[in-house]
């Protein structure tokens, strides 16, 4: 039987918790503090369900969408400081 959302989210919740000294180290945000960026995690990881690979490891998928939504956000930070927008 495929796995839920809802059967994952303990899971879910843990590698978020994990990614928060990420998030502190790397985040100059002032604009969305961490449960903001946990939000939409979780609704990228629930959209994204349908893509994950069940006969492959849980964790490294969505540690893989966790990674790549911060890099996002870093990315964002640098080009509205090159701006000149405080972020």
């Amino acid at each position: 039987m495929a796995d839920r959302y809802e059967d994952r989210e303990e899971e879910i919740e843990k590698a978020l918790a994990e990614s928060k000294q990420r998030w502190e180290l790397y985040s100059n945000r002032t604009d969305m503090d961490f449960d903001d960026v946990c939000q939409i995690i979780r609704f990228r990881i629930f959209k994204k369900w349908h893509t994950w690979d069940q006969s492959r490891p849980f964790l490294e998928w969505v540690n893989h969408i966790i990674t790549l939504y911060m890099m996002s956000l870093k990315a964002q930070s640098k080009i509205q400081m090159a701006r000149g927008k405080k972020s």
